[in-house]
């Protein structure tokens, strides 16, 4: 039985060396002093080591100061750890286990540039912010039980609906925008997560939440047209939250926000308004050029608009 069992182990080792091989493309180079002469095997815990570099490399790159890494909200974190996961996976039925995940991250090694990329201190911030993102990403069923016993041990993989995404505007078309990083949002989540919040006898605000979702997912996807438009209706939205009829009247008659919040109004009455109106009502032309993020991108006077309807309506 021992020498079956040997020789099993000895067939066993050269498979495990292809799949990992194949599966790590892009360092095939860490792997350059692993020949050897013919019948003889590669010790596969040296190549487990290599390969846990995949997961580490991804998530690094994205975050490289581990401060950002904390501070991401579960569902931008939990993005980032699916396509981690599905750079990492090489077959749809692959699985994963969150503690092998962190064993990924902060494994000791003896080789070469392969010490954990964070600060140990800051492990058990890291830790808790993955942790979140994975119970995310089972919330919104992205990871789903692996079959049998492996599902009840721990074990999870991609569901379908995972498999299916490609980017993360295809992401943030089916979850929602939350999944958008900072920079890549018009409005933030954390202000967004206010305006979901207030409740008033005078005014519904489904459709103003709307509006900034579809906004945020069409920036999101580059769709400069669908978002200038967007904000040209948010401008047509709101105007009755201040007591007024048209958001002209809010950007040169409102006094309660302040010399600098009419400004910013004014802002967007005399550009974003504008630069809508151009594209909305200009007929087919000989040449066009067409409009590119920056142009349609009025981030920071929506957000002083939007905190001064949650600063009034509380």
């Amino acid at each position: 039985m021992r020498n079956a069992r040997c020789r099993r182990d000895r067939l066993q080792r050269p498979i495990i060396f292809e799949v990992r091989l194949e599966q790590v493309e892009s360092i095939k180079g860490a792997f350059s002093g692993l020949s050897r002469k013919p019948r003889q095997f590669v010790h596969t815990r040296r190549i487990r080591q290599i390969a846990c570099k995949v997961l580490r490399q991804i998530i690094c790159k994205v975050t490289p100061d581990p401060n950002d890494l904390i501070r991401m909200e579960p569902e931008q974190l939990g993005a980032t750890l699916l396509f981690s996961l599905l750079k990492k996976r090489k077959f749809p039925s692959d699985m994963f286990l969150l503690p092998n995940l962190f064993h990924e991250l902060w494994e000791q090694s003896l080789l070469p540039n392969q010490q954990p990329p964070y600060s140990r201190g800051l492990r058990p911030a890291i830790d808790a912010a993955i942790t979140e993102a994975w119970a995310w990403l089972e919330s919104e069923r992205l990871i789903v039980p692996a079959d049998d016993a492996n599902g009840r041990n721990g074990w999870r993989r991609l569901s379908r609906q995972a498999q299916r995404v490609e980017n993360i505007a295809e992401l943030a078309k089916s979850v929602g925008p939350q999944v958008l990083p900072r920079e890549m949002a018009v409005i933030a989540e954390s202000r967004l997560a206010e305006v979901r919040q207030l409740a008033s006898t005078e005014f519904d605000f489904k459709k103003l939440v709307r509006l900034c979702e579809e906004m945020n997912t069409a920036y999101a996807q580059g769709c400069c047209f669908a978002t200038i438009m967007l904000t040209r209706a948010l401008l047509d939205h709101v105007p009755p939250v201040f007591g007024k009829n048209t958001f002209t009247e809010v950007a040169n008659n409102y006094s309660d926000g302040g010399k600098s919040f009419k400004e910013c109004m004014q802002h967007l009455e005399n550009a974003a308004r504008k630069v809508a109106d151009a594209h909305l009502h200009m007929p087919i032309r000989k040449s066009e050029t067409l409009p590119v993020p920056q142009q349609v991108y009025f981030a920071a006077q929506l957000d002083v608009l939007l905190s001064e309807i949650v600063r009034i309506t509380r």
